[in-house]
């Protein structure tokens, strides 16, 4: 396949996600400097607006470990790659990322498949 076949399928995902999923806020996370003084290090955010669909994990996945139960499976198309450590607003409610899925054939990101755990 062609890499405009996949990015015609990214837009074609993209567009559906935009029509029935909801908006939602990834919170990019990365680390600054170690602070002698406080013996931490500083953490930069960034927001940035995002559309996903989000669904349950089939209670077959749920093994309490990896999947725990209440965790969601979010797909979204984003210009920023969501990682592990980052967090997901879903409305007013905070969620960790544990594990991002790129659905990558050909080199072209289609998807991510985020797992978001409710945080604190």
């Amino acid at each position: 396949m062609t890499a405009a076949f996949y990015e015609s399928l990214r837009d074609t995902a993209a567009r559906l996600i935009a029509d029935k999923g909801r908006s939602m806020t990834l919170r990019s996370k990365t680390a600054g400097s170690y602070s002698t003084s406080s013996g931490a290090v500083s953490v930069t955010s960034v927001d940035t607006t995002v559309t996903g669909v989000v669904t349950n994990y089939p209670l077959m996945r749920v093994d309490g470990t990896l999947v725990q139960r209440g965790d969601l499976k979010v797909l979204t198309v984003s210009s920023v790659a969501p990682k592990a450590g980052d967090g997901l607003y879903i409305g007013t409610v905070e969620h960790d990322i544990i594990d991002v899925r790129e659905v990558n054939p050909g080199g072209t990101v289609v998807v991510y498949a985020v797992q978001a755990r409710r945080g604190g």
